[in-house]
């Protein structure tokens, strides 16, 4: 039971705010994201005997999932695209950097983004800030489209994204 602690609250896991500044639009529509996980590799020492395990000197870091709501001019699906786009050049050269007209093209440090989760207490105030370092986007779900589909539920997509890093910073 919980009779070690000061504070009974559970955690609030519907409150947080996700801010990336290549995907501007995450923050209005992010319905659901994870704090991201990380494992650190093992190193095994061979003995005679049974194999040691020791702790490993890299740490591996989970993708980021985030689930948004899809808006009828796909802004978001948009910038993701757009994004995901100038860093794969899908089919000519010319599209590698480029993210729009309106944007310089993408070179070195300009393809990653950093973003910051923010998570809330039950009184919806700050607890926790997450930075993610030099992120960018490896996968954009699909929007499923369906003309004998009457229900009033919003779409959704899934956007992956990878990073470098992240750190905490408790508020």
């Amino acid at each position: 039971m919980l009779s070690n602690t000061d504070n009974f609250n559970r955690f609030n896991q519907h409150s947080f705010t996700l801010a990336i500044p290549k995907l501007p639009s995450i923050t209005d529509y992010a319905q659901a994201c994870s704090i991201p996980g990380l494992t650190l590799g093992e190193a095994i020492t061979g003995t005679p005997f049974v194999d040691r395990k020791e702790p490993g000197d890299k740490i591996i870091f989970s993708v980021m999932s985030v689930t948004a709501v899809v808006d009828e001019d796909l802004k978001l699906w948009k910038e993701c695209f757009n994004w995901i786009s100038a860093l794969g050049f899908p089919e000519s050269y010319s599209q590698y950097g480029r993210l729009a007209a309106d944007t310089p093209r993408l070179s070195g440090d300009d393809a990653f983004s950093d973003g910051v989760l923010t998570i809330y207490n039950n009184q919806q105030s700050p607890t926790l800030r997450i930075k993610l370092h030099d992120m960018f986007p490896i996968a954009l779900g699909d929007i499923p489209l369906a003309t004998n589909d009457s229900s009033d539920e919003s779409t959704s997509l899934v956007i992956d994204l990878q990073y470098r890093s992240y750190e905490i910073e408790e508020i």
